[in-house]
């Protein structure tokens, strides 16, 4: 090739690389012999030029077009087939049951129920320095529940260090046929005096509204209590969380009297009940 075939070819040689390295620029990279055969191409279709390998040239532009196209086909088609070949492992493994028994069972959702949030203030040299005060109670509503404390400058994050420690302080509650309190309970705590009620299956809850969302999270359906002298929110829920873990079951009563639980429970329920136990 001449010079001037050369000068001639230079100008539409940079402009068609240009679109074909915007269109398919890893495809360039990888076969720069298709930009050879283009430049020859191109420089036989110029007139006044004569290339004795144009129809060569031609043909492997074609073929280097076409493998240019599977190519681009083939990267465009790897996601499909890695997410083809991602089915077809999980359909492996799924084939061995016995794999698939010995996979712990998904972690139950708890319950968070954001009770009370108050802003405090702690004074110090430098004046005051304000921030948000969270009281949480999470539970499974199958028997456990906790309650937690936290403190930031944020109430978003007060409530979130509130619901950690509520998770940390989870504890198990006993329940009658798992829906109520096995006896009457008159608890006092710092000023506040708490009654709560045993009720018979239907009654629901009647209560405080913060001993309502207790008892929905721990998993007390049928529940009568009343609150006597201080009402603060704080106070109201910590007594109930005492007096809960207080409550007296017939286990102990019989072991107390030197009797068997069985006549226990006929003496006040008038039936035995085999389902007293925690979760």
């Amino acid at each position: 090739m001449s010079v001037q075939n050369m000068r001639c070819l230079f100008p539409a040689l940079r402009m068609n690389t240009c679109a074909t390295r915007v269109q398919f620029r890893p495809a360039v990279q990888r076969f720069p012999s298709f930009i050879r055969s283009y430049a020859d191409s191109s420089a036989a279709s110029i007139p006044g030029t004569a290339n004795p390998a144009a129809g060569a040239s031609t043909a492997s532009t074609s073929n280097s077009r076409e493998e240019l196209g599977d190519i681009t086909n083939d990267r465009a088609r790897e996601p499909f087939q890695r997410g083809n070949r991602t089915n077809s492992n999980n359909t492996s493994s799924s084939s061995n049951s016995n794999n698939n028994s010995q996979r712990p069972p998904a972690p139950t959702r708890l319950m968070k129920r954001v009770l009370h949030v108050r802003r405090v203030a702690r004074v110090n040299s430098g004046g005051k320095v304000r921030s948000v005060s969270a009281l949480v109670v999470v539970g499974n509503g199958n028997g456990a529940a906790g309650y937690g404390e936290g403190r930031a400058v944020e109430a978003a994050a007060a409530v979130l260090k509130a619901t950690r420690n509520a998770e940390k302080n989870m504890t198990s509650f006993y329940r009658f046929n798992n829906r109520t309190i096995f006896n009457n309970i008159d608890f006092n705590w710092h000023k506040v005096r708490l009654q709560l009620r045993s009720a018979p299956p239907g009654y629901g809850v009647v209560a405080n509204n913060h001993i309502h969302e207790i008892c929905r999270c721990i998993g007390i359906s049928d529940l009568g209590a009343k609150v006597h002298g201080s009402r603060n929110p704080l106070n109201v829920i910590k007594a109930t969380f005492e007096a809960l873990h207080r409550q007296r079951r017939p286990e102990d009563i019989a072991r107390a009297r030197g009797s068997k639980v069985m006549d226990v429970e006929l003496t006040y329920y008038g039936h035995t009940d085999k389902s007293n136990s925690k979760p």
